[in-house]
């Protein structure tokens, strides 16, 4: 398929990512990587972009991001704040940062 779909760069993603899992759930690692890296190394090709760019980029969002911040007020009201989504929205992860505080009882 690989063959099949040389100048087709979605298809070949497709092809290696779909590889690259098979062969992970075999256990052939080496496999698996191979595929990965032929997968990134299609997509480099794809997108031209530069460190520079990247960083000008996050730049922007930030200061964007904290133009729109509100300035938060202080709430010690007490009341429990619930962190809720489906999976695999970081919910938990949020859940699990947030509990980390000292003030901060998470539960399941």
């Amino acid at each position: 398929m690989l063959a099949r779909h040389r100048d087709d760069i979605d298809a070949r993603t497709h092809v290696n990512m779909t590889l690259a899992n098979e062969h992970e759930n075999l256990g052939e690692y080496q496999g698996a990587f191979g595929h990965l890296v032929q997968e990134k190394f299609a997509d480099r090709n794809r997108v031209h972009q530069s460190i520079q760019h990247g960083e000008e980029l996050i730049k922007i969002l930030t200061r964007a991001f904290l133009e729109l911040q509100p300035t938060p007020a202080s709430d010690a009201s007490g009341e429990p704040i619930f962190v809720i989504g489906m999976p695999p929205t970081g919910a938990t992860m949020a859940g699990r940062i947030l509990s980390s505080h000292l003030d901060v009882h998470g539960t399941m």
